[in-house]
């Protein structure tokens, strides 16, 4: 497992938790901020409950949790994304893509 420090305090004693609590806490703060991100953001830089749900999808993955999985990526599926045409792309500029395309 990883250290993970919960508290700000520089004086507290770190502890080396083990994975299966590391996976546990990552869950347990990705829940909670299901219900604190927004569907939709300002900047498109910004994390909305699409990204916390892909995480969880990737910890249940990683994890041997198929199910919860498969119910996380399919909330990913659900968002309102929008696919480049590649035909349309000029290859030639040494950076084709700009930056916060539609696809970011």
């Amino acid at each position: 497992g990883l250290p993970i420090r919960l508290r700000p305090e520089i004086d507290q004693p770190v502890t080396r938790p083990s994975l299966q609590e590391n996976y546990d806490r990552m869950v347990a703060d990705l829940t909670l901020a299901l219900s604190l991100l927004p569907v939709t953001s300002v900047e498109k830089s910004f994390p909305t409950v699409y990204a916390a749900h892909a995480l969880l999808s990737k910890i249940h993955l990683v994890t041997g949790d198929y199910t919860k999985s498969l119910e996380h990526g399919e909330e990913v599926l659900r968002g309102n994304y929008s696919l480049m045409d590649y035909n349309t792309i000029n290859p030639t500029p040494l950076r084709p893509f700009t930056n916060f395309n539609s696809e970011m």
